[in-house]
């Protein structure tokens, strides 16, 4: 009967298992997550929510891995209160970055304020490629830190038009033409406008070829019809290995077969998009190579290997003549 009254005090119960080893029931599965960033944090966050402050003492004696995790919690979640019961004497993370990239700007203020700025030069950077217009701002106002021409790149690959307009207006560090290539990349017409109408750095080649890379016909007109730009076999081949019918249409009506080549259909027979494969042949006539045919069959597009087959569209090098011919082609050894 003494035995159970011990078991059942609470305090009594703790004191006696606090000299067995292994880790207590509930933090298993914190123990178990610890190699997976992005779930240990979800896992910790609900840990937290239920047991609070006073358990964390114990759960960094059992598991010592979790004050890493619930430094980053608090960084990322913007929780300042377990901030502030943390240590940071020997975090080796760049928390200013990471808060910055959270838009989590209390933090920030918060670590500066006790001269912590590991990662203090790319916070900037941070803030502009996720869209936090007020840490950006803060840290224009309040730090002298020089920055480069990564800010604006990095908010305009994001399309974060505000955060833009703001670096444009308000900093001298400029761009370089990667902010262009980039917001044609992914689509964000309006960043690639405001960037065509203010700043001088312009683009490369690659702007067109990745808009059509990612099907982003709007961006691909805009190019074409505003900044009178021009378009390579690139532009073509990467089109057509993703299936972009569409952007292939457009291109192939402004300057019939411009770009057109043999990998073009190469890489949508590869990829299995037989009506690039189709419409290749309709309006280019010039077939693919064996990489095209090999790619299908080893993809399983049967229906595209027939097509090739049957419109006589593989070619391969004539050993008599070197050059690329049709199989079946009448060149005769003499």
């Amino acid at each position: 009967m003494s035995a159970l009254i011990v078991l059942l005090c609470c305090d009594l119960f703790l004191q006696l298992t606090g000299y067995q080893r292994g880790i207590y029931f509930d933090m298993l599965p914190l123990a178990r997550l610890v190699d997976s960033p992005a779930l240990v944090q979800i896992a910790f966050g609900q840990w937290f929510a239920v047991h609070g402050f006073p358990r964390l003492p114990l759960l960094f004696t059992c598991v010592p891995a979790m004050q890493r995790v619930a430094l980053l919690h608090a960084v990322t979640t913007g929780h300042l209160a377990l901030l502030c019961d943390l240590r940071l004497e020997d975090a080796t993370d760049d928390l200013v970055h990471i808060a910055a990239a959270a838009g989590q700007l209390q933090v920030l203020c918060y670590l500066l304020s006790i001269n912590f700025k590991a990662g203090l030069a790319t916070a900037m950077e941070a803030a502009a490629a996720n869209g936090h217009l007020k840490v950006v701002e803060y840290l224009h106002r309040h730090r002298t830190e020089r920055q480069s021409y990564r800010v604006i790149d990095a908010a305009a690959a994001n399309g974060h038009i505000h955060v833009v307009r703001f670096l444009h207006f308000f900093r001298r560090e400029g761009c370089s033409t990667a902010a262009m290539d980039l917001a044609a990349a992914n689509g964000h017409l309006d960043v690639v406008e405001f960037l065509h109408k203010y700043r001088p750095e312009g683009y490369s080649k690659a702007a067109i070829s990745l808009a059509a890379a990612n099907g982003h016909l709007h961006i691909v007109q805009f190019i074409v019809e505003h900044l009178h730009a021009t378009w390579t076999s690139d532009t073509i081949n990467r089109a057509a290995s993703s299936g972009h019918l569409v952007i292939l249409k457009y291109l192939n009506e402004r300057k019939p077969r411009h770009g057109f080549t043999m990998q073009a259909m190469d890489a949508a027979a590869t990829n299995g998009h037989f009506k690039v494969v189709s419409y290749l042949h309709d309006h280019g006539r010039i077939g693919c190579t064996e990489e095209g045919e090999a790619g299908a069959i080893e993809n399983g597009h049967l229906d595209i290997v027939n097509f090739l087959h049957r419109h006589g569209l593989v070619h391969s090098t004539c050993c008599v003549c070197g050059y690329m011919k049709p199989r079946g082609h009448g060149c005769r050894s003499t």
